[in-house]
């Protein structure tokens, strides 16, 4: 039998680890790089919603699918798909971050440059179950870069070189 006390604990860890998951799982739709959850067999599992956008389909459509039916990945120079990614990251159990040059072809056709890397993912226990593919929209970066790096830059990070390095705070 299980003392009040017991039953108050276990009630206070379930509510921290389902606050847990809800946090962790706004944090995933709010990052700036589009997430794939693959399973071991490179089915996907979850995709954010920046994700959703750049492939041009919701995760009702992807979930179930093999990586390969819902992410077209080329080499921009030859137009060859790429190695797989996925499968490379699962036997080697490394992170692998694929060279630049990369172009995601979303559902309706559009090019998308993009840079990937692959990270093991593991569910509530230290066995790798699948992967985490992450896609990074590289025009974004270089407009990004453009606008708050360069001279005649406009913006928050304008703002705060103008302010010098002193003067933050």
């Amino acid at each position: 039998m299980i003392s009040a006390g017991q039953e108050a604990a276990c009630n206070r860890e379930a509510q921290g680890t389902s606050d847990a998951f809800d946090i962790a799982g706004s944090a995933l739709e709010s990052v700036a790089t589009g997430l794939v959850v693959t399973d071991l067999s490179g089915h996907i599992r979850y995709i954010n919603l920046l994700a959703s956008k750049m492939l041009g389909r919701g995760l009702a459509q992807a979930r179930g699918l093999a990586w390969r039916e819902c992410l077209r990945l080329v080499d921009a120079r030859t137009r060859e798909p790429i190695m797989d990614p996925i499968g490379a990251c699962l036997i080697s159990g490394q992170t692998t971050w694929l060279g630049g040059h990369i172009l995601l072809i979303d559902a309706h056709g559009a090019e998308i440059p993009v840079e990937v890397s692959v990270a093991p993912f593991c569910w509530l226990d230290d066995d790798v179950s699948g992967a985490v593919l992450m896609l990074r929209d590289a025009t974004r970066g270089e407009k990004l870069l453009r606008q708050n790096f360069c001279p005649g830059m406009h913006g928050p990070l304008a703002r705060d070189s103008a302010l010098g390095q002193g003067d933050r705070g």
